[in-house]
């Protein structure tokens, strides 16, 4: 299994790593407005949503504490265009990547949310791939939805009648 995808955030000395684990997806679902929120906030350089960001995702929650501490005695421009750089990289590792499929499902493909989309790789992770929770928190949702997509693809649809 591979580790989820993480980006680092240095800024005046302070060292925070990001992971793009799917608790970290799930976390930002649940803040008020849900993922695309979030995403709208930190286009904006929205510092709340930056920072609700990196909480989220810093592997230690203690340095992405002390990070934005140090932060708020400086000016705040180079460390928000750091910052949301960081947060923009964590995004794009959250999000389905296209797979080609989409132009030939057309009207056909069901749109989902996200929290439907993240809860079903969660399920998919404890059921399917026998992972533990801890384990699926810990994965990226790219990871999991990668190893989900041969087996959705084989065993969850209807099988051909026998002539």
């Amino acid at each position: 299994m591979q580790p989820a995808y993480e980006t680092i955030l240095e800024h005046h000395g302070h060292v925070v790593v990001l992971r793009a684990s799917l608790r970290a997806a799930i976390d930002l679902d649940a803040l008020p407005g849900g993922f695309n929120a979030t995403v709208e906030g930190v286009m904006g350089q929205s510092y709340t949503s930056i920072r609700d960001v990196l909480l989220a995702s810093a592997t230690d929650r203690a340095a992405a504490v002390s990070l934005l501490a140090a932060a708020a005695h400086k000016p705040l421009a180079p460390f928000m265009a750091e910052a949301q750089a960081a947060c923009l990289s964590i995004f794009a590792a959250f999000l389905p990547q296209d797979s080609g499929t989409a132009s030939t499902q057309g009207a056909s493909a069901k749109l989902v949310t996200m929290r439907d989309y993240l809860g079903e790789l969660f399920r998919f992770g404890t059921g399917w791939l026998g992972w533990t929770p801890a384990e699926v928190w810990n994965a990226s949702p790219g990871e999991s939805r990668l190893l989900s997509s041969p087996i959705s693809t084989v065993w969850l649809k209807p099988r051909p009648a026998h002539p």
